[in-house]
């Protein structure tokens, strides 16, 4: 690779599907590539035909290192190109490339929420991610913590800010997609925490005990 760099190959260079190869090193987690190609200036922000960015590849996948790797290599970049009030653009920029959503609209919190890795969620909040960024569903992250039954998660964000409030465009609350989930930690943090009403309704006049029910979720149903 370093031989290549110093010949002058262009490390943007993407093929048919727009993938480049820092998605392919983040893709497999190859945090020394990783390294390499961003100090040969390889862009952190690009998207490939689906819209991912690099950090989402690497959360989607769950590699640890390249995700602290590709925050923290951000972080360093742009403090040396804004020296001026460096702190302040720093947070600007990163919350730029760490908010980036794909083709659905999904930041790279919400596949770190998903997949339940509380400590790449917890770096991602430290990194400025917006916890309440919505997708083009109007899911937010703790609709996809409730929605996968990781009650930790969930917690972690609400502990940063995260609004349990909020719907999604079809009127679901956390706690429908908590009674979905079948998971009592989620529905029980959900009742404690918040004010939803249990006979919510969404758009199709449904509860999240009848969500509970049409997917044998027993044990929520009779709470």
């Amino acid at each position: 690779l370093q031989s290549c760099i110093e010949k002058g190959v262009d490390v943007n260079e993407v093929d048919q599907n727009g993938t480049s190869a820092l998605h392919l090193a983040s893709f497999y987690g190859y945090h020394p590539i990783v390294h390499a190609l961003i100090d040969a200036r390889a862009r952190v922000d690009a998207r490939d035909r689906e819209w991912f960015t690099p950090l989402q590849r690497a959360c989607i996948h769950n590699h640890a290192n390249t995700v602290k790797i590709l925050i923290n290599r951000v972080i360093v970049l742009f403090s040396c190109f804004f020296v001026y009030d460096a702190q302040t653009n720093i947070v600007h920029m990163f919350s730029f490339v760490s908010d980036r959503p794909d083709w659905g609209g999904c930041p790279p919190l919400h596949y770190a929420t998903f997949n339940g890795n509380w400590d790449f969620v917890e770096l991602l909040l430290k990194s400025n991610a917006s916890p309440n960024v919505r997708n083009k569903q109007g899911m937010t992250a703790a609709h996809w913590a409730a929605l996968s039954g990781h009650s930790e998660v969930l917690k972690l964000l609400a502990a940063n800010g995260v609004d349990l409030r909020l719907r999604d465009q079809h009127i679901r609350t956390v706690l429908h997609y908590a009674a979905l989930s079948g998971d009592m930690d989620t529905v029980n943090f959900v009742l404690e925490k918040t004010t939803i009403p249990i006979d919510s309704r969404c758009s199709v006049g449904y509860t999240p005990l009848h969500y509970a029910v049409f997917n044998g979720r027993s044990r929520v149903a009779e709470t």
